[in-house]
């Protein structure tokens, strides 16, 4: 049995055409291909963590979060979500011949992401956490993914995004 492709873009719809165009070429694993992709959206994503938001800034730390910094000596300046790195490290690949996943399973990560309120039993109980989104794709990194696939389905190389 042959991989086929199956993919869903919102807002995009000349990505999602250019994507079934080359989708019934594909006659082997994907996996070489998502290898590459993998990486390039990891980095995507961790950068986001790096950067604050990079193209969308994250607001500002509470004045609640600056005192436990200060207290638990974690350098002011530091990247909001990067205090032990666990997040940033946390988004990872995982690949099959016909699936990419591309994010994290940290169970504080949604929170960080979407925004929400603190549970109860964690450090500071019903603190509401603005959203910090930091796993999505832009359109320019839709396309530069669909130019990949395209160039490694005719051309039989995959290109770094």
């Amino acid at each position: 049995m042959s991989p086929g492709l199956s993919i869903s873009v919102t807002g995009a719809d000349e990505a999602a055409t250019a994507i079934r165009a080359v989708s019934d070429r594909i006659t082997g694993s994907l996996r070489p291909f998502f290898e590459v992709l993998g990486a390039d959206w990891e980095a995507a994503f961790q950068g986001r963590i790096d950067k604050e938001g990079e193209e969308t800034p994250w607001p500002p730390m509470s004045e609640t979060r600056r005192r436990i910094r200060a207290r638990s000596q974690t350098p002011g300046d530091f990247p909001l979500l990067r205090e032990s790195g666990d997040l940033r490290a946390s988004i990872v690949s995982t690949i099959t011949d016909d699936t990419l996943d591309v994010g994290t399973s940290l169970p504080y990560a949604a929170l960080l992401h979407f925004g929400g309120t603190t549970p109860p039993g964690s450090m500071v109980p019903g603190a509401r956490v603005p959203p910090r989104p930091f796993v999505y794709l832009t359109n320019e990194q839709v396309y530069d993914a669909v130019e990949m696939l395209q160039t490694w389905v005719y051309d039989g190389d995959v290109p770094r995004g």
